[in-house]
């Protein structure tokens, strides 16, 4: 039976809650329907007036007084009118073929990011990265994603890493990058199993598993880590919560000058993780903004 951790798994059936709210509350409303979604994704409407969406993607048929419920608990907090919301009965789509066909070749970078269903050549100078676009969180086309890939892309042109950490590596497209780029062990962790058998099989794909290790495990926690630390280069495609929840166990993992790549936060939410990371003794490097969301680089002073 498929996991319900697999993007591409689907139940029976499927509801979108879509819930209008103004850009301050949307963390608010993410957090409040956290426990009961299968998804959750947020969009701008409109820039001037910063009114978003949220939607929220679940399994169980949503009622009415429990929606209202925990809107009225988001307006209670944010001293605010409950927020309008729409109830939708999704039909099923067949999601592999979508992703199949949306995902055409990228270049980000010195990167060329395709998946399984292209089977041309590289360009030349191209560091190819095959993403199995049909199981995979992370496939390139997401401007934290492709923020990290430019990253590291930068990176590589200032020193040569021996000890990487891809934290959060979902599809491992991370991991498999820095593998290529300076042919060293390198190690993901992902507190979801799902996501760590589509690492080690884009890692076969690939053609780099000799040097990665992938392990399911509760972040810095993971035995793996432990084993393997510390990192002279730490890279976390996470949220902004918890990148800085997680914030001192990355600078205890963490070799004195070694450097870090945050991403998976929105403008908004850069100045939190970034102090959060400048007062464990982390320095700013630079920072890479697309569509709205920020990859930050630093280092241990």
């Amino acid at each position: 039976m498929a996991s319900k951790r697999n993007p591409f798994y689907q139940p029976p059936r499927q509801w979108q809650i879509r819930i209008f709210v103004p850009h301050r509350a949307v963390p608010f409303v993410e957090e409040a329907f956290e426990d009961s979604a299968l998804a959750i994704s947020s969009f701008e409407i409109d820039e001037q007036t910063a009114e978003w969406y949220v939607d929220i993607l679940t399994d169980r048929s949503p009622q009415e007084i429990d929606v209202a419920a925990r809107l009225a608990l988001v307006s209670g907090l944010q001293a605010a009118i409950t927020p309008r919301y729409e109830i939708k009965d999704l039909e099923a789509k067949d999601w592999v073929g979508e992703v199949e066909r949306s995902f055409p070749p990228l270049c980000v970078g010195r990167f060329y990011v395709h998946g399984s269903h292209i089977t041309a050549s590289a360009p030349h100078g191209k560091i190819a990265l095959q993403v199995n676009a049909g199981a995979a969180f992370g496939s390139g086309e997401h401007a934290t994603t492709s923020g990290c890939l430019l990253a590291l892309n930068a990176l590589a042109r200032r020193r040569r890493f021996l000890r990487p950490l891809d934290m959060g590596c979902g599809s491992g497209i991370l991991a498999v990058a820095m593998a290529k780029l300076w042919h060293v062990g390198v190690v993901g962790i992902d507190i979801d199993p799902v996501s760590v058998a589509v690492a080690r099989e884009n890692a076969r794909n690939n053609r780099v598993q000799k040097f990665t290790a992938f392990a399911t495990g509760n972040g810095y926690k993971a035995e793996l880590v432990r084993k393997s630390g510390p990192f002279d280069l730490i890279v976390a495609n996470i949220l902004a919560r918890p990148l800085v929840k997680m914030s001192p166990s990355l600078v205890r993992n963490l070799r004195s000058g070694g450097m870090i790549v945050l991403s998976g936060l929105l403008d908004y939410q850069e100045s939190q993780v970034l102090n959060a990371h400048r007062s464990q003794g982390m320095r700013l490097l630079s920072r890479i903004r697309q569509h709205g969301w920020c990859t930050l680089i630093m280092e241990k002073r």
